[in-house]
């Protein structure tokens, strides 16, 4: 991550970010943590394993990190 300096860091579902940031009440979208300097966003696991989330919510959540991730900087 220091050499390729993303912008964002995704991590894929929340029950991983919840106990790995010691977040018990995180929720989906942009986290307060930055790691490395990246900032942290949270989406949901898309595997169909996953039946929380269906595919409106998923193309609806993946796009709001998408347009922060895509969004000009200022």
């Amino acid at each position: 991550m220091a050499e390729q300096r993303p912008r964002v860091v995704a991590v894929l579902g929340i029950t991983a970010w919840r106990p790995g940031f010691e977040r018990p009440a995180a929720t989906l979208g942009l986290q307060p943590e930055r790691i490395a300097g990246a900032a942290a966003w949270v989406v949901p696991n898309p595997s169909g394993l996953n039946a929380h989330y269906q595919l409106p919510d998923l193309v609806r959540l993946y796009g709001a990190l998408r347009e922060y991730a895509f969004a000009p900087s200022s």
